[in-house]
């Protein structure tokens, strides 16, 4: 049986015009153990809102005690009149990986709620607060890890004596504390651009994208983002198409100014479990040709190094020397051979060695960084 105290903290928290708040004091008053048929007896036939906890979907049969505590979390909904959005489901699910409600680890459930009790009832957050600010960073969140994210910057918030619960720049500043903390900030690798790209050129121009981190003056934390850049001209955070309508939680793209100089690489991980940073553009005066190139390419097409020079009207020993490395085509034959062994870009005769780095990005961390 529930005390006093709980039947109106009760009645406090859950909405009577949305569920049956009688039915629930019933049911609590007749059990010490709550299973998942409270949330189908909370349920008014002419309100039903189906967006609810069931059993493997964020709940799992506790204590009644423990089910009071969590009554505010578990029938909140959401004020859309007051631009209030988010539940407890969508926390669940951006746990979860985006991809579902099913949570069967109860472990990882009485995470969520402790970590929640202990914004609403020790740091006196309010739950609309909570809700709608999860469910804002949550929607450009793709790995499920922004909640407890955001529970550990708190952590070190308090820690810090940083009063700072709702971060404008929820990847920045959350960074920022974690460095403060003598912590490792998190390493941001970039997402698709265009047509589901790693990147694109535009004109003078590299463009990456993804959920990344920028300052209040919108300008990248290019040491906590996954891209390696050296001698561009300029790096400008853009606004990007994104699964929010807020301007503060929007998606970004990078565009990289290029100049004669510039090299930008992007990291992909090893069999080995580390992490190579590839080339992915040099320009002409820190760009070297590749002469392996030419032999990858002609024998891909199955072709006679007599039969390629003959076809862009050269010398067979003048190619050859091209295959070995001992001279160079010049400007127009280079045309020749791309048009001929079908190469799409200049970049693919680009020498350049992967840099080599662990999982942690520890040589990307310890490089000078761009300036």
């Amino acid at each position: 049986m529930i005390t006093i105290e709980q039947e109106n903290f009760i009645r406090k928290f859950i909405k009577k015009d949305t569920f049956n708040v009688e039915k629930i004091v019933s049911y609590l008053n007749l059990h010490d153990i709550v299973g998942e048929e409270i949330f189908e007896i909370a349920q008014k036939e002419d309100n039903y809102y189906g967006r609810l906890v069931t059993r493997g979907y964020g709940y799992y049969p506790i204590d009644t005690e423990i089910f009071v505590r969590r009554v505010p979390f578990y029938f909140y909904t959401p004020n859309y009149d007051k631009d209030k959005f988010g539940d407890l489901s969508d926390i669940i699910r951006a746990i979860n990986g985006i991809h579902s409600y099913k949570i069967e680890d109860n472990k990882v459930l009485d995470d969520l709620y402790t970590t929640l009790e202990k914004m609403f009832y020790v740091r006196g957050m309010s739950i609309p607060d909570i809700m709608s600010y999860a469910h804002k960073i949550g929607e450009t969140d793709s790995d499920g890890g922004f909640f407890f994210k955001w529970a550990h910057y708190l952590d070190l918030c308090d820690k810090l004596h940083i009063d700072n619960k709702y971060p404008k720049n929820f990847l920045f500043e959350t960074n920022k504390v974690l460095e403060l903390a003598g912590e490792n900030a998190d390493i941001f690798d970039t997402g698709y651009v265009g047509f589901n790209e790693p990147y694109i050129r535009n004109g003078n121009e590299i463009i990456v994208g993804g959920e990344l981190p920028y300052d209040e003056n919108n300008q990248a934390a290019l040491q906590w983002i996954g891209v390696w850049i050296e001698n561009a001209a300029y790096v400008k955070v853009c606004n990007a198409y994104g699964m929010t309508s807020d301007p503060k939680f929007l998606e970004k793209e990078l565009r990289i100014g290029l100049t004669p100089m510039t090299k930008i690489y992007l990291p992909y991980a090893t069999d080995e479990g580390k992490v190579n940073w590839e080339p992915i553009y040099f320009g002409p005066l820190v760009m070297d040709f590749d002469n392996s190139t030419l032999k990858k390419f002609r024998e891909r097409a199955g072709l006679t190094q007599q039969l390629v020079a003959d076809s862009i009207g050269i010398q067979v020993r003048t190619y050859q020397k091209w295959e070995k490395g001992e001279a160079k085509p010049d400007g127009y034959n280079l045309i020749r051979l791309m048009n001929y062994l079908d190469i799409d870009s200049v970049q693919d005769f680009l020498k350049s060695t992967p840099i080599e780095d662990d999982n942690n990005y520890t040589k990307f961390r310890n490089r000078k960084k761009y300036d």
